[in-house]
């Protein structure tokens, strides 16, 4: 009998493409908030939800705003938590050009999985408004496991769940530390998404690197990445 195999995916700027809407996300936000924040405007508000975490390089997102301004516990401050997250606006959820086609491609050769970082329910409602859904065997989310990447046990819960060994799991993502090297440290291989050309720091040396989804299929085979 065929051993297993299993390709697995991040979903955050990997499936869906959060950057495109981030300004958009911001924006609602602010116009929740505006009315109870009487010292900052608008603008001040998309400013401080879209500021730059330098450890990071990501925004500072609705949560820590929503906490400074004294709202966490009022349903305003859950309402703009929300948005920053696509409740209400799902419309804004986007995937990546060829993506779709990618996954439904590999589904036909291989299990898929999704390994991401975050609330479960917000997580698979991404992944549902992608319409990729179908395609995926098992969902794994930080939020559920109790582990996040880049610890070596939620990969570890992914692949027992689809009942495959590291030599038999390739992982996608575009996050170096929390996706390459968490991959590669559960023994998988681990693919760099990096559409933007960013250069990789000697100290994480991905398997493969793809721009673009679409090269994914063939990429697996042609670098014999298994084993």
């Amino acid at each position: 009998m065929k051993q297993p195999r299993a390709v697995f995916f991040d979903l955050d700027d990997t499936l869906c493409n959060t950057s495109v809407s981030r300004f958009e996300r911001a924006r609602l936000v602010a116009q929740v908030l505006v009315e109870h924040s009487p010292l900052l405007t608008q603008e001040d508000l998309i400013a401080r939800v879209l500021e730059q975490m330098p450890e990071t390089g990501w925004p500072r997102g609705a949560r820590p705003l929503v906490q400074e301004l004294g709202l966490s516990d009022t349903g305003i401050g859950r309402e703009a938590i929300g948005r920053w997250y696509f409740e209400g606006c799902e419309h804004l959820i986007a995937g990546f050009p060829g993506g779709a086609a990618a996954v439904a491609g590999l589904s036909s050769e291989y299990d898929l999985g999704v390994i991401t970082n975050g609330e479960d329910s917000i997580q698979r409602r991404k992944l549902a408004a992608l319409g990729l859904s179908e395609h995926f065997r098992d969902f794994v989310s930080s939020g559920a496991a109790g582990h996040q990447k880049p610890e070596s046990e939620i990969f570890q819960i992914a692949m027992k769940n689809l009942g495959v060994e590291p030599h038999d799991a390739i992982f996608i993502g575009d996050d170096l530390r929390l996706d390459i090297r968490g991959a590669q440290q559960a023994g998988m291989k681990g693919v760099w998404f990096n559409p933007s050309g960013h250069p990789a720091p000697a100290s994480i040396l991905p398997d493969a690197t793809i721009s673009s989804l679409t090269e994914l299929p063939g990429l697996i085979e042609r670098k014999n990445l298994w084993g």
